[in-house]
């Protein structure tokens, strides 16, 4: 996974320019706040920032220093959000399988387990008297089929 990440580019990725959009709205509020020398500020997605240690910094530094922390903020919670996906499909994986393999396999041998496998083929008694109830009427259609050939054949004008 972490060769994956090394190789992903995270900038073609609507939702992570759309954070880091939206972090980086936040650096005119940064360079006003350095520039009133503020103690600290909010910053919506990474909360209270401590800024009293940047005051000694000079202006070209400290905006880089602003980006990059928004950029790896923003690469961070795209990372985690990858890893939680993973891990998501992992799981799923993991269940499936032992669904398709370990039960399959264990239903298997419950059933050749047992003594006999002829109960499987072995039909229920409402099922034996429905086959017997089926072979009577088709019996039945048989005898009525040479009945009604007798009867034709007996008409002259046929």
């Amino acid at each position: 996974m972490v060769e994956c990440e090394k190789k992903t580019v995270y900038s073609v990725d609507t939702s992570y320019v759309v954070s880091f959009n939206k972090l980086e709205a936040n650096h005119t509020r940064f360079s006003e706040a350095m520039r009133k020398q503020s103690m600290t500020m909010e910053i919506e997605g990474v909360g209270k920032a401590d800024l009293k240690h940047l005051q000694k910094i000079a202006d070209e530094e400290r905006n880089q220093a602003f980006e990059l922390k928004m950029k790896s903020t923003t690469y961070i919670n795209a990372v985690l959000k990858r890893v939680v996906d993973d891990v998501a499909l992992q799981l799923r994986s993991m269940i499936e399988n032992f669904v398709t393999g370990e039960m399959v396999t264990e239903i298997v041998n419950t059933i050749i387990s047992r003594d006999d496998i002829d109960y499987l083929f072995q039909t229920s008694p409402s099922m034996n008297a429905d086959r017997e109830k089926i072979e009577n009427n088709i019996a039945l259609l048989l005898e009525t089929k040479k009945h009604i050939i007798k009867v034709m054949d007996s008409i002259p004008y046929y």
